[in-house]
């Protein structure tokens, strides 16, 4: 990541990509170990999906500080299954989100954001379901906002981008969420209210690099 250039593929997204994996590796003891043994295990690599782990790979995930990239819309498109966030979280490993447009059904990263809620709630449901009281965490509207701006940013090594502070790069959406909800500036729930209401109607202008694109330019040119 130092040259600027990152690491990116998908990692255990289906069991089906999974035994393939173990077919054609015999001699490696994981699907990831596969990776490390090119050497593209590397501190910034993106590992797309993360899905079906063990839990030598959750370790060396961990060890060599890799990236998981969650993708919550495309895996429930495809049915692939539900990332453990409770436990890459406990493993302390960075985790971002991705709609995987190629496989997924939507690009609006708010809906990601909210897609990654419920794919945690879901997985509390199943444990409830299954007698087991495993005290899975949620994370926040809040978390999920970070994650989708400043998140994804860093994990991507883009200090100056993802955040409204001076010196980060001026990409900005200017939102009317009054189209959709009443917009008040000190509701608590603001964010909620933003991911769970989302329509890229609410969108009224778009900050590009410091330059200002109205929105109905920018998708008569898209």
């Amino acid at each position: 990541m130092e040259s600027g250039a990152a690491i990116h593929t998908h990692f255990a997204e289906s069991l089906g990509e999974c035994n393939r994996v173990a077919q054609l590796y015999p001699e490696s003891s994981n699907y990831l170990s596969v990776y490390e043994s090119h050497g593209l295990l590397q501190p910034g690599t993106l590992l797309a999906h993360a899905i079906h782990l063990s839990d030598d790979e959750w370790r060396l995930a961990q060890l060599r500080d890799v990236v998981l990239v969650h993708c919550p819309t495309a895996n429930t498109f495809l049915e692939s299954g539900a990332f453990d966030w409770a436990t890459a979280r406990r493993h302390g490993i960075r985790v971002a989100l991705g709609s995987d447009r190629a496989a997924g059904p939507d690009i609006a990263m708010p809906r990601v954001a909210r897609a990654m809620i419920e794919t945690c709630k879901w997985r509390n449901l199943m444990a409830r379901q299954a007698g087991r009281d495993d005290s899975l965490s949620v994370p926040s509207a809040a978390d999920a906002w970070r994650l989708i701006t400043t998140g994804n940013a860093d994990a991507l090594g883009w200090s100056d981008a993802g955040r409204l502070e001076p010196g980060a790069a001026a990409d900005i959406l200017l939102l009317q969420p009054g189209r959709s909800f009443p917009f008040d500036p000190d509701d608590p729930h603001l964010i909620s209210r933003l991911l769970y209401n989302w329509s890229d109607e609410i969108i009224d202008h778009v900050v590009l690099n410091g330059t200002l694109i109205h929105r109905a330019a920018m998708l008569r040119n898209a």
